[in-house]
Formats: structure tokens, C-alpha cells, sequence
């Protein structure tokens, strides 16, 4: 396991161009599409683009055709985990500190077939701690385990911190990944210059 420091963005672009191009992908709550058409121009068999909103999705270039866009909300789990079963790659970027049930949400999609998780979340500053809310429980610092399972937080909790780095790769070890890389750091270049967006971020690329 590797631990890169660098922009979060340019980890998970240097990621997705190393994976193998014959690879399906499916892209969650995928906004405007943007890591998804990426994996477009890099050659990837099929992608699937996945969010809530539609009006939030751009289409991808008119030249691509192996592609498609389904409207879901991925708190149903039963409908959301058969919808991702069979693709290759699964990336979660930008979602998870949002999840009402982030332990549901990665243990859902430990249930399918994937061979690469792509993960990018932010919740926290460089001593761990989240910034937008001080935590008043020790699963934001640290996970609890109960039974050998990664900590489950009810959604009182929640509303008080969001799952940070330590928690994220040991829940994903606990649920049958590797963690093949991480790294920490701002968002992009652009969150340099501006210290109110530049909260810190983490990618992880887990594998099994």
C-alpha cells in the first residue's frame, strides 16, 4: 500500500488511465459525469453514469456511444446493488460524506462483482479532524469495532462527523478489499488558491 501526496484529482486520473481498458465502469452519483467521460476518452469498454438528478448530467461527447445514464437514488440498496453488480470498476467520488448510511453504502457495494474501487471523499483536516463540524464521537477519529465489524454510526451521529480516511480503508478491509493506494491533499490545483475551498480531501483505490 502506497500513500501518494499530491492533488486528489490528478491520483484518481493517474488511477483510472492505469486500469486495464477492456474494463467496464460504472460511475455513482455521478454529477455533471465528468470522471466517467474521462474513462470514455481512455478507451473503457462500457460506462454507466449513475445520479438523482438528471439535469445535473452532461452527455458526453456525440462521438461516444458505449455508454448509458440511469436515473437512481442509491439509498435503495437493493435496486442500487443490482444496477452495479457487473461492472469492472466502481467509482464513488464526491458522495460518500453526503450517504445518510455510509457503512449501508460500502457494504452494498462490497456485495458485487467489482474488481477496482475508486473512492474520493473529504471530511477532514490534516489532524483527521472533520471541519465542519466538531466531532463528539470517536468514529470520526478513530472506528469502534464491535464483533469484528467495522462500527455502523446511526444517523444522529451522522449529523455530527462523516466518515474520514481511517475509517473508510478499515471498513473496505473489513468488507474483503485490498487498499491498493491512497493519498491525501486538496482537490486541485484551483483549491490552492482558494484556502475556503481547499478542505482537505482523500482518494483510496481498494481491490480484491
Amino acid at each position: 500500500m502506497k500513500h501518494v501526496l499530491e492533488t486528489v484529482y490528478g491520483h484518481i486520473y493517474k488511477c483510472v488511465n492505469s486500469l486495464p481498458k477492456d474494463f467496464t465502469v460504472s460511475d455513482i452519483a455521478c454529477q455533471s459525469g465528468w470522471l466517467g467521460t474521462h474513462c470514455l476518452t481512455q478507451g473503457f469498454k462500457f460506462v454507466n453514469f449513475i445520479d438523482a438528478r438528471p439535469e445535473s448530467f452532461k452527455q458526453p461527447p456525440s462521438n461516444f456511444k458505449n455508454w448509458d445514464f440511469v436515473q437512481m437514488d442509491i439509498s435503495q440498496y437493493d435496486l442500487f446493488r443490482n444496477q452495479i453488480n457487473d461492472f469492472d470498476v466502481l467509482l464513488y467520488c464526491g458522495h460518500l460524506y453526503h450517504s445518510e448510511d455510509p457503512y449501508q453504502m460500502l457494504k452494498t457495494i462490497s456485495e458485487t462483482k467489482c474488481k477496482h474501487l475508486i473512492i474520493e471523499s473529504k471530511t477532514l483536516d490534516m489532524n483527521g479532524i472533520h471541519l465542519m463540524a466538531p466531532p463528539k464521537i470517536d468514529y470520526e477519529i478513530e472506528p469502534t469495532h464491535l464483533s469484528g465489524l467495522a462500527y455502523h454510526p446511526t444517523k444522529s451521529e451522522l449529523l455530527i462527523g462523516r466518515p474520514n480516511l481511517n475509517w473508510t480503508t478499515k471498513t473496505l478491509q473489513e468488507l474483503g478489499f485490498k487498499i491498493e493506494s491512497y493519498a491525501t491533499g486538496v482537490l486541485d490545483n484551483v483549491s490552492y488558491s482558494q484556502p475556503n475551498k481547499a478542505f482537505p480531501h482523500y482518494f483510496i483505490h481498494a481491490v480484491r
